[in-house]
């Protein structure tokens, strides 16, 4: 889903006035940065090699810097994590700015009444990083998409499982992305405290 958010988000920007290059201009300086000082991440483990991953970025952007007019890196992760339905009428999970309800998926389409509500379902949200040309972070935001499981309505117990179609709701995105970049782009609809 990573590069149809991307492009969400490229739009995101430039509606809102800011000039986005192309990612394969970075992806071609960031590969040729690998192969000079090795992959930052590690595939065992998944961890980030943090003082590999300032050389690649060093490297990425002295080459960059040369050939455009590139003012700052935005960097964008859609993180999982779990959360919980409330067990209330509407049943509702809340994480990151937005409130949303369960889907479900299979033929089916009720929930037990002994359905455990407090089990906990995987969520998406989009985070943001933004850092300048001497790469100190200037900005960092999340904000909510949407569930990445659904309620099995085959399973009689009840139980959640991962959705055929994750982050396809074009609205939660776009949401998602306005909650992310507040208040570096201010987002009208924002539902925190000014």
């Amino acid at each position: 889903e990573a590069p149809r958010i991307d492009s969400q988000i490229a739009s995101y920007l430039k509606e809102n006035g800011y000039k986005v290059l192309p990612q394969r201009t970075f992806e071609q300086h960031w590969n040729t940065a690998v192969r000079a000082f090795g992959n930052p991440v590690d595939p065992t483990s998944g961890k980030m090699n943090t003082k590999t991953f300032a050389q690649i970025m060093h490297r990425v952007r002295d080459e960059m810097a040369a050939n455009t007019d590139l003012d700052a890196f935005v960097f964008t992760d859609v993180v999982e994590f779990d959360a919980s339905f409330s067990g209330g009428l509407k049943h509702l999970a809340r994480w990151d700015g937005v409130t949303r309800t369960p889907t479900m998926q299979g033929p089916g389409d009720g929930v037990s009444t002994d359905f455990d509500w407090s089990m906990l379902a995987a969520v998406a949200s989009l985070q943001v990083a933004i850092y300048d040309m001497e790469l100190k972070p200037i900005f960092s935001g999340r904000g909510g998409l949407d569930a990445t499981e659904a309620i099995d309505s085959r399973s009689s117990k009840g139980r959640y499982i991962r959705r055929r179609n994750i982050l396809e709701n074009e609205r939660h995105v776009q949401e998602g992305i306005e909650l992310a970049f507040h208040p570096f782009i201010p987002f009208e609809d924002w539902p925190g405290r000014p």
